[in-house]
């Protein structure tokens, strides 16, 4: 019997090949989309995926709020912040520090810069990472210990075995390797190739590691909450430490505030720098997968209702044969199944084939072993089911309780309950494509802005940016800007002490620059070549002159000369930026360290950090002894020879310290990549859905020319035009299509609003893209429909009335 149904079904999807392609790509689109939305939802709601009990481990943020500009929120804390913690909470908690860096390691003749985390005793008792050897209670008890990652062990050793060996630690020390652990996922904060000890990195990695200052914040606290403990108990003493280390002060409107949070989510709550993917944006792409799988199973109960009608002579002489309700329900319902069945082996051929591609475009590894994946396998599977009973539903159950008369009587007729049903899931369809594409439109618009406010000084000849020169004397530093200037392959260099794209700042507020207003600005230390190199325009006035506005820093000035910014001129009350030149403002607080600022220029704003903080005011010291960054301007026609003066030059002055450089374009580019990324991903799936509602309307389009053909050939019979068809079937579409619009702009606005909530550099949100959601769908559903309109339409009346 089985082996009979399934020669039946596959001879009625043969028979009606046409709409069963439509279902078969749509569907299996669909769950090919789905299954890909779901393995990055996975990714990123677990990360540190090696955690053991991943909800009882929090990671201490701090927030510093300003009164004049937006504050600062980062989970790099003061490194005395775990030693209060473990006096106020005792044995609550397990604790301990962590810190990345960079070190130069070596191993005989083999130098190379890694990426290295700094931690204690502790961390890998809170951050449970399996080891290959060694033990991870205690792999990190002795100084300079070492724990590696299996690809640095490969890379220092080969295949010998790594444990008891030594490697050089920034030329400076000695260090032991004692533990081996696996490489660190992707989806991770702790991706490194080493990890060190840190009560004694301090002697050789930066001297940050060991800072006892509460206004250095380069670690992160961790804990392990111990059974019993929750995180109401972390907040009166947090808050009891924020209080002490940092009073707040009621006439500038600062404050300071401990947050704990669970380490697994942190990369989700805004304290990651250049960080824009959040909760909100997550559910947004879970939201495009459930849309793409409702659109598709929308499409194939449209259709599989549509054409149930077509059967009900089919059931009739059935019946009249002696054929049983139930085998008949069984027929009815495997044949949507199979389709579905088969749409979802389809989509796992797809997903195993287009896997590497699509973890390309999200830049990570996805992975997805179906015995591994029993919950994502197992849900794809009663999906696929659901959508087969589904779109079997009607004619199941509806059908097979006719009698042989009436299945006989009612052939070729359809229900006006059915008809019902597809107009209402038509335009289910039409308003899911239409909020897909106006959260599309605006997060392509976001994306671009941010873009465009990071890339605006890339243009022209490249610049490439030397890091970490604080490891470099000051004289070698100066001596190293003064060759790379003097260089004839190259258009100049600058000093500063940051650079753009940092994650870095370094913030001053003050109450003595406009009377009654309390002003924050970023301190950026440059040289005299700064603004040349960068290309960036002087509105007023000059730039430095280092024989007499350089800073000492062992010997500071009474006043401070300085440039500041357009921004920064305003917000010190001078509308039209020339008028401050050559003003002297600030002083008069009585507070020596809030000396006078002697105005000598003003700069154009220009993107320093990420574009998801808009540049606030910034003001600009001749200081070299901050230098910690150098930019080169390199002639782009002969980008080649310029690279390599640079590395000459550096190899001449710092030979024991290998080089790391960038192109600005590539450190700007990461403070907007995730934003690119996930437009780029949200705007890929929300095309998939589109086009699966296209195919949809594609096939019922071609189902409604089919069953009004007598009826327009009556028409034409009676004088009707081409053009009246057209009209009369182009209509029949049009009317949901503008309910659609009613029903899904108010979901999108509210989508679009929580999306860019998440910037503080945003977009408008203003109508056109809503209008043109609306009439792009509109034109697009004519489009398909009038394919379909033309050809009856031309059909000579004689053809139309012998077609039943």
């Amino acid at each position: 019997m089985w082996m009979n149904l399934l020669t039946t079904g596959l001879r009625v999807l043969w028979k009606d090949r046409f709409y069963a392609a439509i279902n078969l790509v749509g569907l299996a689109v669909a769950f090919t989309a789905a299954i890909f939305i779901a393995l990055w939802l996975r990714f990123e709601l677990t990360w540190e995926p090696f955690l053991e009990n991943p909800d009882a481990v929090r990671v201490i943020a701090l927030d510093i709020q300003l009164p004049s500009a937006k504050g600062f929120h980062s989970i790099n804390g003061p490194n005395l912040l775990r030693e209060e913690l473990d006096a106020a909470l005792g044995d609550r908690i397990i604790s301990a520090r962590y810190q990345d860096g960079r070190l130069i390691v070596g191993s005989g003749d083999r130098r190379s810069v890694e990426r290295v985390g700094a931690a204690d005793p502790n961390f890998f008792r809170i951050v449970t990472i399996p080891f290959l050897a060694g033990d991870p209670a205690h792999a990190l008890d002795e100084p300079n210990a070492i724990v590696l990652t299996r690809s640095a062990a490969k890379k220092f050793f080969g295949d010998e075995d790594p444990m008891g060996r030594t490697l050089e630690l920034q030329n400076q020390a000695t260090g032991k390797v004692t533990g081996l652990i696996d490489d660190m996922p992707d989806n991770s904060l702790f991706r490194r190739a080493m990890f060190v000890s840190a009560e004694t990195a301090g002697s050789y990695m930066s001297r940050s590691v060991a800072s006892t200052r509460w206004e250095d914040l380069n670690a992160y606290t961790l804990l392990r909450l111990r059974p019993g403990t929750t995180d109401a108990d972390l907040q009166a003493p947090l808050g009891a430490i924020a209080k002490v280390k940092y009073p707040d002060d009621a006439s500038s409107g600062v404050r300071h505030i401990f947050e704990s949070h669970k380490l697994r989510a942190v990369h989700l709550e805004g304290v990651l720098y250049g960080q824009t993917r959040s909760r909100t944006s997550l559910g947004a792409l879970g939201m495009v997968g459930l849309l793409i799988l409702a659109i598709a199973g929308i499409n194939f109960i449209n259709l599989a209702t549509a054409r149930a009608t077509r059967r009900t002579r089919e059931v009739g002489v059935r019946k009249a044969l002696g054929a049983s309700r139930a085998l008949l329900i069984v027929q009815l319902l495997a044949e949507p199944v199979l389709l579905a069945a088969a749409s979802l082996l389809v989509a796992f051929v797809a997903v195993e084939v287009t896997l590497p591609a699509v973890s390309g475009l999200l830049g990570t590894r996805l992975e997805f072993a179906y015995w591994r994946e029993p919950i994502l396998t197992l849900g794809m599977l009663l999906c696929g089911l659901a959508v087969g009973v589904g779109a079997g539903f009607y004619p199941a159950l509806i059908l097979s309780r006719l009698t042989p008369v009436a299945a006989l009587r009612a052939a070729g007729r359809s229900g006006g309950g059915s008809s019902l049903v597809r107009q209402v899931l038509v335009v289910m369809q039409f308003a899911a494509s239409i909020g897909l594409i106006v959260l599309t439109i605006f997060i392509q618009r976001q994306t671009e802005h941010a873009r465009d406010a990071n890339l605006t000084r890339i243009a022209g000849d490249p610049l490439v940016i030397l890091e970490d020169l604080d490891r470099l004397p000051l004289s070698q530093r100066k001596l190293m800007i003064e060759r790379l200037a003097s260089e004839p392959a190259l258009r100049g260099a600058t000093g500063s002490s940051l650079a753009q794209g940092d994650d870095k700042q370094s913030l001053s507020t003050r109450d003595d620059l406009v009377p009654g207003q309390r002003i924050t600005y970023s301190v950026v230390r440059i040289d005299q070549s700064y603004f040349a190199v960068h290309g960036l325009r002087l509105l007023a006035g000059r730039v430095f002159d280092d024989t007499r506005d350089q800073v000492d820093p062992d010997n500071p000035p009474a006043r401070d000369v300085a440039i500041i910014s357009a921004s920064a001129a305003r917000a010190f009350g001078f509308p039209n930026v020339r008028d401050i030149v050559g003003q002297s403002v600030g002083g008069s607080n009585g507070d020596p360290s809030d000396r006078p600022l002697d105005v000598i220029g003003v700069v154009e704003d220009f993107p320093l950090h990420s574009a998801q903080d808009s540049m606030g005011p910034t003001v600009f010291f001749d200081a070299p002894g901050w230098f910690r960054f150098i930019t080169v301007r390199v002639p782009g026609a002969h980008l080649r020879d310029g690279v390599a003066a640079i590395d000459r030059i550096w190899k001449d002055l710092a030979p024991i310290y290998p080089i790391q450089r960038q192109f600005a374009d590539v450190r700007l580019d990461r403070v907007w990549t995730a934003t690119q990324r996930e437009a780029d991903v949200l705007t890929t799936f929300a095309l998939v859905a589109v086009l699966i509602g296209c195919l949809g309307l594609l096939g019922l389009s071609a189902y409604t020319a089919e069953r009004r053909t007598k009826e327009i050939g009556i028409r034409k019979a009676m004088g009707a035009s081409t053009t009246d068809v057209v009209k009369l079937l182009v209509m029949q579409l049009t009317r949901p299509v503008i309910v659609a619009n009613l029903l899904a702009w108010p979901v999108a606005l509210w989508i679009v609003q929580r999306w860019l909530s998440a910037f503080a550099d945003r977009i408008p949100i203003d109508i056109w893209p809503f209008l043109a959601a609306g009439a792009g769908t509109l034109v697009l559903a004519w489009t398909v429909v009038i394919g379909h309109a033309l050809a009856v339409g031309r059909a000579r009346p004689s053809y139309a009335l012998r077609y039943e």
